[in-house]
């Protein structure tokens, strides 16, 4: 989003820095959160 409304111009080595970034931060995010799985079984 921040890229295709910014008026200023990106390389493509920044967009490369900024989605790694973006993707680094999320995947602190999820480990943050706790998760629970429920599993069903056919038998």
């Amino acid at each position: 989003m921040v890229i295709t409304v910014s008026q200023v111009p990106y390389s493509a080595q920044g967009v490369t820095i900024m989605l790694l970034d973006s993707e680094a931060r999320k995947q602190t995010i999820v480990a943050d959160v706790p998760s629970s799985t429920n599993v069903a079984t056919h038998q």
